[in-house]
């Protein structure tokens, strides 16, 4: 805490506070030139402490008790300014070691962490969802009533299949909570040895089965969702936020709007001809429920696609071929990275991993075959 703290009085003298952040022990305090207390045998204003227990009881010295208390360090010495300080605001505790505040139990901590969690966030459908998949759904697990403990925490992870991306969500959600609450512990050794790249690979569909199997969907809005995942490469929620008016102009691109897992993108066609061969310019959206979050849309076309039609491939199927079909087409990796709306490292991690022998063949002979290639020494002027 002390680089923190340090950090904290930076900030408070180069905006001209008079006041500084001290640690004594497991707490916090404003160190000031303050007037005498009441009773005081000094009648000067004088250096003095105030305990920040005294306007916060639940204060510790953590990054959550920092911020509470520097921002008290401003209102202490706007009071200064104004003459108006007031000691009985601040007399709760004399200035030797308090007494140790009340349990905050980890019900507690998780409505700060929530609180602070969603301080630069709009409450949408999506940061909702996110919160509540990613935190909420670890967080419950805790004991409510008993205080926050390393030791529930790891009893949590370890509770989680080894080498999981369950195991792994848990030490990420807990580390934050743990961060956040001030008790120093380190749950990632305890994640395993689980990343993307672990997944086994799969068989993807062959763009003539993809092609073929667009007849087999009945009503006209499913095939359009089929058609536009397939054809640009969508998650499968994202058809539900586009932007089409550049489309519908007779253009080939399409805006994925900012309510989506990354944000605002563009898209394109590979194929192009698919436009017109699966008729996506007749937009037809399902008549489904729309205000839901994006795992809800995703799940309701996984659903409609295994249920109602049999397809024997997922909706993801289709947007990992559109990353396949973006290699043949050379496209390069930066470039088909953004179309997806992820980073280099996550198109190669997540991707590339599924090509096989013959996908690598072709670039191969596509690279080799190409006029303005390299040329060995023997074929030089």
């Amino acid at each position: 805490m002390d680089e923190q703290i340090e950090e904290a009085n930076a900030r408070l003298k180069a905006v001209g506070i008079a006041v500084r952040v001290h640690k004594k022990g497991d707490y916090l305090y404003l160190r000031a030139i303050l007037p005498a207390k009441p009773g005081s045998k000094k009648q000067e204003p004088h250096w003095q402490f105030i305990a920040a227990t005294a306007f916060a009881p639940w204060v510790r010295a953590n990054k959550v008790g920092l911020r509470r208390v520097e921002r008290e360090a401003h209102t202490v010495y706007q009071a200064l300014c104004n003459q108006n300080f007031n000691w009985a605001e601040y007399l709760k505790f004399e200035e030797t070691e308090p007494e140790a505040p009340p349990v905050v139990t980890a019900a507690q901590w998780i409505e700060r962490f929530r609180e602070d969690y969603f301080k630069d966030k709009r409450e949408t459908l999506q940061t909702l969802s996110t919160w509540r998949n990613n935190y909420d759904m670890v967080f419950r697990h805790l004991d409510q009533d008993g205080p926050l403990t390393i030791e529930d925490m790891k009893r949590l992870v370890m509770g989680t299949k080894a080498d999981s991306r369950s195991r792994k969500g848990y030490c990420e959600a807990l580390n934050r909570l743990a961060r956040f609450s001030g008790i120093e512990v380190d749950l990632s050794p305890l994640k395993g040895d689980y990343s993307p790249e672990s997944v086994v690979p799969r068989d993807l569909p062959s763009d003539e089965a993809i092609y073929s199997c667009y007849a087999d969907i009945e009503l006209p809005h499913w095939r359009w969702v089929y058609g536009m995942i397939a054809t640009y490469g969508l998650r499968p929620h994202e058809v539900f936020h586009l932007e089409l008016d550049e489309f519908m102009g007779g253009g080939e691109i399409v805006e994925v709007g900012r309510d989506t897992k990354t944000g605002q993108r563009y898209c394109w066609p590979l194929y192009p001809e698919w436009i017109d061969d699966f008729g996506l310019r007749d937009i037809r959206l399902p008549p489904i429920k729309l205000d839901r979050d994006n795992q809800a849309l995703g799940g309701a076309i996984k659903q409609a696609f295994r249920q109602q039609y049999g397809l024997p491939f997922k909706p993801y199927d289709l947007r990992h071929c559109w990353a396949r079909r973006a290699s043949e087409f050379r496209i390069e990796v930066a470039s088909a990275a953004y179309m997806m709306g992820h980073s280099v490292q996550v198109h190669m991690k997540t991707y590339h991993r599924w090509f096989g022998r013959g996908h690598y063949q072709l670039a191969y002979e596509a690279l080799t075959r190409h006029p303005d290639r390299p040329q060995p020494p023997s074929k030089r002027e």
